[in-house]
């Protein structure tokens, strides 16, 4: 085993003196995120107003920074309920698209919301129909901008607060705690991904199995089997079960 020496950070190091806590700088980070959040959220609603769309995202997405736990694994189902169930940017099959993006590649938190902001304002063609990919970039890049800035806030002004309680078992064994939680959520995102696409296709399964019965076998029967899919978009017919 080859020994490099003792580690230049490390449990017994000295904290530097910009990660002591100190009121004044807490305040200003504070304030400058604010006013960040605050300019950009104005000019939207004085463009669009507070119902617009693109306000509407942008607000949708800041409550998802502030309200959700555990990242790209807690955000897409609070996302689909709130884009999907709630305001209708998306439809399910488009979700279940960008979910199958996002969870494949590298950095799933901020393509969720890109792929959201861009498809909901594309579709809906929040500029008209001539500017639908201009409606879907400025969409992007606003909802990225107030999912990601409340981020910052907490990196900014929690930094310090998380260095004081080093040591302090106190405080430290329940962020410790925290850790399991995450199973929980990874828990909840594989569950949610379950009941999304695989249970909305179980009936399609079992009608290939049904296919052989005599029942289903039957070219003059005029029961017409038909149904679509919540999330898939497939479609079954009957004579022969076109699927």
């Amino acid at each position: 085993m080859i020994a490099y020496g003792p580690a230049i950070i490390d449990d017994t190091t000295l904290l530097p003196e910009h990660t002591h806590f100190r009121w004044p700088r807490l305040i200003t980070v504070i304030i400058v995120c604010a006013v960040l959040w605050i300019v950009p959220m104005a000019l939207l609603v004085s463009q669009f107003g507070w119902l617009g769309t693109l306000t509407q995202m942008s607000w949708f997405f800041t409550k998802a920074a502030f309200l959700t736990f555990g990242g790209a694994y807690a955000v897409p189902p609070y996302v689909y309920q709130g884009a999907v169930e709630y305001d209708g940017w998306l439809n399910p099959a488009q979700m279940i698209d960008g979910l199958a993006l996002v969870e494949t590649l590298p950095g799933p938190l901020i393509m969720i919301v890109a792929f959201v902001g861009f498809i909901g304002s594309y579709t809906n063609t929040l500029f008209g129909a001539d500017l639908p990919l201009l409606a879907g970039a400025i969409a992007a890049v606003a909802v990225t901008w107030f999912t990601f800035l409340p981020s910052f806030l907490f990196i900014l002004a929690g930094e310090a607060l998380v260095e004081t309680t080093h040591g302090n078992l106190k405080l430290s064994a329940p962020l410790t705690a925290i850790t399991a939680a995450v199973i929980g959520v990874i828990f909840n995102l594989a569950l949610f991904l379950y009941l999304s696409c695989f249970m909305a296709a179980r009936f399609i399964i079992i009608i290939r199995m049904a296919r052989c019965t005599d029942y289903i076998r039957c070219q003059h029967c005029a029961i017409l089997f038909q149904t679509q899919c919540h999330l898939c978009n497939w479609r079954m017919c009957h004579d022969g079960l076109n699927l």
